[in-house]
């Protein structure tokens, strides 16, 4: 029998985390999304990473999902089918949230040509037929839900591959040295796969600067070089300095995350939320100052909210190296927007003005303008259109004004009534 716990097509889906928790709300306009949802950030190093601020904990934040803990060492120890494991736990109504090596997994960019693990959602099953069904950003950024065999299932579960070079490992068994590392995983398997920082590796510096994982097919003692295969060079195979792959090493996900599974059920809040209308103006507040601007975390570069969009439109040649995600994302961002404005004009919060709301209209369109446009240019191999950067600038510039108005609304309305919360329905 299939069973399937989420909805195919969210409404809100540019990351994966997003897509789960939108195919689980039914009203987008619920008070948790109103209050939340609206500050973002970029990393611009990781090809635009852009996500909203509290990305890495919104599983834990979301009042819709019961979260749970197993340890995945702990079942393979007790040799747990993780297939039947899965299905018992969709047919409890409960998600899981795990690490695959995607190798294994028909549907994926990577099946059958390398391996690379990352997390994805477990969302359904069919006994009769013997399938997993998993939800992930699959393939160019696209969230989607692909289907795959128990045993493929299995194998990306189990095979969490010997050619991968994990911190823990390298820390604890090789006291960090990741050139001895690789060259025992070669030894072994043929072929060894590290997360790296790619612009720190000369053969790549044309590249967009980002950490991703590269496959080393080789290795050379005597000129002390690796040979790795190119995704992004002229040639098939590159070389590099022993030296270039130690300063590029960076941690591939924690070994203590690849062993966490995360069990989640949709629950109905205890204490439902009410809306926030402190809180939201501080987060549009924050959402267009220019103070913040940008800082450092991790090394890496942050840029925050509107700064994002200003940093993008100046530096317009870096849109050449987005992907679709992050203009679904600005896109689904305003999306929200507009749905959090037409709530609070029903809810008598803001006064019912068909030219204030169609400036969050116009706004949601001109993102979508712009990811389609994106898309096209993409599918034709085309650079884009000169008058990309020209709809951008006006959008920023639109849409930096109706957020100030709208703040300067939502405070007239707390000032006047006294109300920073507004009562739960039935109140």
């Amino acid at each position: 029998m299939k069973k399937l716990l989420c909805k195919e097509n969210p409404v809100v889906n540019g990351y994966p985390e997003y897509g789960f928790i939108f195919s689980l709300i039914d009203d987008v306009t619920v008070p948790w999304v109103m209050n939340n949802f609206i500050e973002f950030e970029v990393i611009p190093e990781w090809e635009l990473f852009i996500s909203y601020v509290n990305h890495n904990s919104i599983l834990q934040d979301c009042p819709y999902i019961n979260n749970a803990m197993v340890k995945r060492n702990e079942l393979l120890q007790e040799g747990v089918d993780i297939a039947r494991y899965a299905a018992e736990s969709i047919a409890a109504d409960t998600c899981l949230f795990l690490y695959l090596d995607r190798f294994y997994l028909s549907g994926t960019e990577e099946y059958r040509l390398k391996h690379y693990i990352h997390n994805s959602f477990v969302v359904g099953c069919d006994t009769d037929k013997e399938i997993i069904y998993l939800a992930d950003n699959f393939n160019g950024g696209k969230y989607s839900i692909i289907k795959c065999s128990y045993d493929d299932f299995r194998n990306a579960f189990r095979r969490n591959s010997e050619s991968i070079v994990y911190n823990s490992v390298l820390q604890n068994d090789y006291k960090g040295d990741v050139v001895k590392y690789l060259k025992d995983i070669i030894d072994k398997t043929g072929e060894a796969y590290i997360f790296a920082e790619k612009s720190d590796i000369k053969a790549f510096k044309t590249c967009f600067p980002m950490a991703h994982d590269l496959k080393i097919v080789g290795y050379d003692n005597a000129r002390k070089r690796f040979r790795i295969e190119s995704y992004f060079a002229k040639k098939p195979v590159v070389s590099c300095s022993f030296d270039e792959i130690g300063k590029a090493y960076r941690c591939y996900p924690k070994q203590d995350e690849i062993d966490e599974i995360v069990l989640l059920k949709k629950v109905l809040p205890e204490r439902p939320e009410r809306i926030d209308l402190k809180k939201i103006v501080t987060s549009l507040e924050e959402y267009i100052s220019p103070a913040k601007g940008e800082t450092k975390r991790d090394g890496y570069t942050v840029g925050h909210n509107m700064f994002v969009l200003d940093y993008i439109h100046d530096k317009i040649w870096i849109i050449e190296g987005t992907r679709y995600r992050f203009w679904q994302f600005l896109y689904e961002r305003a999306m929200l927007m507009e749905y959090r404005v037409k709530k609070l004009e029903d809810m008598g919060v803001l006064p019912k003005d068909d030219t204030f709301s169609g400036q969050f209209v116009r706004i949601k369109k001109g993102y979508l303008l712009l990811r389609n446009l994106f898309i096209k240019a993409d599918i034709d191999g085309d650079r884009l259109e000169p008058s990309f950067a020209d709809i951008m600038a006006q959008l920023i510039s639109g849409e930096k004004e109706s957020i100030r108005r709208l703040t300067e609304l939502l405070k007239a309305y707390i000032d006047t009534t006294g109300n920073g919360e507004l009562p739960l329905e039935g109140e």
